[in-house]
C-alpha cells in the first residue's frame, strides 16, 4: 500500500470501515440528530440550573436602636451566605406601619416573617441554609409575624 493511501485511510474510523472488525455503520440523518439533541436540552436534567438569590427584608424605622443591630446581625450572616437584602422604612408605607409599628425590626425570609424584635446570627444563618436546601420557612414561637 503505498504512503499517501496509508495517510487518507488513518482519518477514517475504522467503524465505518467495512472489515474493520464488524459491520458499517448507517450514516445518521442530521434531522434525527436534531430531534435527539433537541429532546436532551429540553430534558430538566441536561438544563443548567437558574440560579437565584434568596431575599431577605428587613423593615425598620428611624431611630430604632434594634433596628440597627438586627441589620448588623443580618449583614454578618449575609458574609457566609449570598442573599440579597432590602431594608425597607416602614414610615414610608401606611400599611406597613400598621401592620408593624409594634414589632420592628421584622426580617423576613422570602417574604415570610421569621424574625422580629431580636435577631440571633446561628438562627438566621440555619433557617436561610433551610430555605436554600428547599425547606419552607415554618415560623417558631413568639415569631408570629
Amino acid at each position: 500500500m503505498a504512503v499517501a493511501q496509508l495517510k487518507l485511510l488513518a482519518h477514517v474510523s475504522p467503524l465505518h470501515v467495512q472489515g474493520a472488525g464488524g459491520p458499517a455503520i448507517p450514516e445518521v440523518d442530521d434531522q434525527v440528530l436534531e430531534g435527539h439533541r433537541r429532546k436532551i436540552t429540553t430534558h430538566a436534567a441536561h438544563r443548567a440550573p437558574i440560579l437565584q438569590r434568596m431575599r431577605v427584608d428587613i423593615y425598620s424605622k428611624p431611630r430604632c436602636s434594634l433596628c440597627v443591630k438586627a441589620l448588623a446581625v443580618v449583614e454578618e450572616v449575609q458574609g457566609r451566605l449570598p442573599f440579597e437584602l432590602y431594608v425597607t422604612d416602614i414610615l414610608q408605607s401606611p400599611d406597613l406601619f400598621e401592620a408593624w409599628r409594634y414589632d420592628i425590626p421584622v426580617v423576613l425570609i422570602e417574604g415570610v416573617p421569621a424574625f422580629k424584635h431580636r435577631v440571633d446570627a446561628e438562627a438566621l444563618e440555619a433557617r436561610i441554609r433551610e430555605v436554600m436546601n428547599g425547606i419552607p420557612i415554618a415560623k417558631t414561637v413568639g415569631q408570629d409575624g
